[in-house]
């Protein structure tokens, strides 16, 4: 079965952010660094998904970019699924399922846990084929 782990949000501060969340009485989860992402990232549990509040630790991280072009707000959606390899190789093999240069980013953060891609640049092309 399908369904939402969670969604991701980029902001410029966690405190700024949690302060929300809080006010609703929501229980939030310890605030974390991510290194490797260059992220300080807070979870928000509601139900079985959560809201992932991304707040970038460097002017190079791919989340700062993101604000910067984009400005704060929905950075992604992550979807649980019941067979995660399968799904991969679903995504990979099919031309028409992601665009070729995020087809080539598919990849594993946390082994046997999560993919993911990031998001088309809004003024691209869609990709075609025949």
């Amino acid at each position: 079965m399908f369904s939402i782990d969670h969604i991701g949000v980029a902001v410029k501060s966690l405190a700024a952010s949690k302060g929300i969340y809080e006010k609703l009485g929501l229980k939030l989860a310890p605030e974390e660094t991510v290194e490797a992402e260059q992220v300080r990232v807070v979870m928000v549990p509601l139900g079985e998904s959560r809201i992932e509040l991304l707040e970038p630790t460097s002017p190079d991280s791919v989340i700062a970019k993101f604000i910067a072009k984009r400005g704060e707000g929905l950075h992604h959606v992550s979807l649980r699924v019941p067979d995660l390899e399968a799904a991969v190789e679903r995504l990979k093999k099919d031309p028409d399922a992601i665009e070729h240069e995020a087809r080539e980013k598919l990849h594993y953060a946390r082994p046997g846990e999560v993919i993911y891609t990031l998001p088309p640049d809004p003024k691209q092309k869609p990709a075609t084929s025949k």
